[in-house]
């Protein structure tokens, strides 16, 4: 009996690994540990985190202001209109301060759930294309390196864009045998429209440049493809409309005259990097390891299969972030988290160049790798007090820390003064945090006498190295109320008897 124990262990254990193989490639499986991972790392360590000053914090006060607009597609900023972006994703997060409360975890609730969704509907995509390990790998590839996974913990529309793109794309890809879907493909193309303007029509494009390049001008004949089209520019259409009919040229000056709209950038112009177009090239070399040469290599493999063997799968993978790469680079407003709306396909290249090169053991051997990748991703996050740029590091802490004896000492409706500060930071953390209006800075130390002339009871924010330039330079005509490392509120001498600190004499409410 000593004699077979060993052989008997070893077919156990053989057959363990069997078992435990075929359960990571089920798919079920697969789909849930993806959710319990996403929320994990998508909503891990959030109560309590803060929204950074750009842009998150800027998006998320916003979507305070939707509800009390005039109307739902003006969107405002300090009460005043604000044509940056269009509301979809303020709705969603508006949405979310309705359902826990405005707060840090309220504010990323949504565009988190649209981060899920954009690794699901990936998975989905590829194992549309290329069976269950291609979708369950290209999943992970997409979740690591750790952009798309910080860009999916933020208040911010870029997750969101990747989804309603991603989304469209695969409706596209289905309407080939069912053209019922080409609805689809227009509405989520709306969708992003509605969260990103004009990025958000990149779908078409794609879908344009994908049949021109896969049947010619024949191509293009595709009915089901311009109803899509037509439903996609109408409805999206529609946020342009409403605000151009309220604000005339106002609003088309403000929003498409900005330099984040401008291709051949403003840079080139005024004698900035002249190289300014292979910006993107550089930040992927630099963050999107190990999967860069990888993604490369298969963009490489996937354009032969294209041309040479008419690949039509391969085709759309490739064109998708090929085009979009190829636009955005004109612009000399380079962040790669515009691009994150090329990340599904890039991943499911990666994975798909990945499968066809390793052997099946080794195809075994990734899947374990990689889910020890997010395994580990959840416990860091989880379990570990971990400091990380961008959203495992806290963000405003020090406006966070002012904000209640700030809401304390400013009623409601009331203006918090600016003094020597820059004009943007931190002026979206304060208003978010606050709740209160935030007046633009001033830096004449006469201005700043002659309004709290105006306004003896006027209290301000500044840098608290430019307090102590301040009390020096005029000792006993200020009084500093609270003060952190980097910023110090003060208020003039003479409204020191009015100042508050008894938080119980009335109601607060902080923002976490």
């Amino acid at each position: 009996m000593q004699r077979l124990a060993g052989p008997i262990r070893l077919a156990a254990t053989a057959g363990d690994l069997y078992v435990m193989m075929a359960l990571l490639n089920d798919r079920k499986f697969q789909l849930i540990f993806l959710v319990y991972s996403m929320i994990l790392l998508f909503w891990g360590r959030q109560l309590d985190g803060g929204l950074t000053n750009f842009d998150d914090a800027f998006y998320a006060q916003k979507a305070t202001e939707i509800f009390s607009s005039k109307s739902l597609w003006l969107v405002t900023y300090h009460g005043n209109p604000s044509f940056e972006n269009p509301p979809l994703i303020f709705w969603m997060m508006a949405l979310g301060y309705k359902m826990f409360g405005v707060s840090t975890y309220a504010a990323i609730f949504f565009p988190a759930l649209l981060g899920l969704g954009t690794v699901l509907t990936t998975y989905a995509f590829a194992r549309n294309l290329y069976g269950d390990w291609v979708a369950f790998f290209s999943a992970i590839v997409l979740i690591f390196p750790g952009m798309f996974l910080d860009g999916a913990r933020r208040a911010m529309l870029d997750v969101p864009l990747a989804f309603f793109v991603t989304a469209a794309l695969f409706a596209f890809w289905k309407a080939r045998s069912n053209p019922k879907y080409f609805l689809l493909y227009g509405l989520f193309t709306a969708f992003g429209v509605w969260t990103k303007s004009v990025l958000g029509f990149f779908p078409l494009v794609i879908g344009f440049v994908y049949l021109l390049c896969g049947g010619g001008w024949r191509g293009l004949l595709n009915k089901g493809f311009w109803a899509g089209a037509v439903v996609g520019v109408s409805a999206g259409s529609i946020w342009y409309i409403v605000n151009w009919l309220e604000y005339g040229d106002y609003f088309y000056q403000s929003h498409f005259g900005r330099p984040h709209m401008t291709l051949f950038g403003a840079s080139f112009g005024t004698g900035g990097d002249i190289l300014f177009f292979l910006g993107y090239i550089r930040d992927f070399w630099k963050t999107h390891w190990p999967w860069f040469p990888l993604a490369v290599a298969g963009l490489y493999v996937f354009g032969r299969k294209a041309w040479k063997e008419k690949d039509e799968k391969a085709l759309l993978l490739f064109l998708w972030p090929v085009v979009v790469f190829a636009i955005m680079s004109l612009s000399a407003n380079q962040t790669l988290r515009y691009l994150f709306m090329i990340f599904p396909p890039l991943a499911i290249v990666t994975a798909k160049f990945i499968g066809d090169w390793a052997t099946p053991v080794w195809r075994d051997r990734l899947v374990c790798i990689g889910m020890g990748s997010v395994m580990a991703g959840a416990i860091v996050i989880n379990s570990t007090p971990a400091e990380i740029k961008v959203t495992l590091k806290p963000s405003s802490v020090e406006v966070r820390l002012l904000s209640r004896i700030i809401n304390l000492n400013v009623d409601p409706g009331g203006m918090l003064y600016s003094y020597k500060l820059s004009k943007w930071n931190p002026r979206h953390a304060v208003v978010f945090y606050t709740d209160r209006y935030f007046e633009y800075p001033i830096s004449d130390p006469e201005e700043l006498f002659e309004t709290i002339k105006k306004n003896p009871r006027s209290t301000w924010l500044t840098a608290t190295f430019r307090w102590k330039e301040l009390d020096a330079a005029y000792p006993g005509k200020f009084y500093l109320i609270q003060a952190e490392k980097t910023y110090a509120y003060f208020t003039s001498m003479e409204n020191r008897k009015n100042v508050i600190y008894d938080f119980s004499a009335r109601e607060v409410t902080a923002v976490r």
